[in-house]
C-alpha cells in the first residue's frame, strides 16, 4: 500500500496543483469577472482531503472485500459531507460571487471524484492479482 499510497500523493499533487494553477490563470486571465478571491481553497480543500482519504484507509485493515467497499463508501459519505459543511461556511462569508464559487466546487467535486474512482480501481485490481503493494 505505501507504493500505491505515494503513487496517489504524487498523482492528487500533480492532477489538483496543475489543475488548480491552470484554470485560476484561466479564470483571472480570460475571465476576470469571474474570478473570486476564495478560488485558490478550493484545490487545496480537496487536495487535503484526498491526502486524508488515502491515508486513512491505508491505517484501516480490511477483513474482506465487502469491509473494504463498505469503508469507501463511508469515506465518500463523508467527504460529501465536508464538502457540505466547506461550502455552506464559505458562503456563509461569502457577499459576492456566490455562484461562480459553487459552480467551480462542484467542478472539482467531480473531478476528484474521477480520481478517486480511478484510484480504487487500480487498488482493488491489484489486491486481485496478489500484486505487491
Amino acid at each position: 500500500m505505501k507504493r500505491l499510497k505515494k503513487l496517489f500523493d504524487w498523482e492528487l499533487t500533480i492532477w489538483f496543483g496543475g489543475l488548480g494553477i491552470l484554470f485560476g490563470l484561466f479564470l483571472k486571465f480570460a475571465f476576470p469577472q469571474y474570478y473570486f478571491h476564495a478560488y485558490p481553497t478550493i484545490p487545496v480543500f480537496y487536495y487535503v482531503l484526498g491526502l486524508m482519504t488515502v491515508h486513512t484507509l491505508e491505517h484501516s485493515k480490511p477483513s474482506s472485500e465487502i469491509s473494504m467497499v463498505n469503508r469507501y463508501m463511508l469515506m465518500r459519505g463523508f467527504k460529501l459531507l465536508v464538502t457540505l459543511v466547506f461550502v455552506g461556511c464559505s458562503l456563509f462569508f461569502m457577499k459576492q460571487k456566490r455562484t461562480n464559487f459553487l459552480l467551480v466546487v462542484m467542478m472539482f467535486y467531480f473531478i476528484y471524484l474521477i480520481l478517486e474512482t480511478y484510484f480504487f480501481y487500480r487498488y482493488e485490481k491489484r489486491l486481485k492479482n496478489k500484486e505487491d503493494i
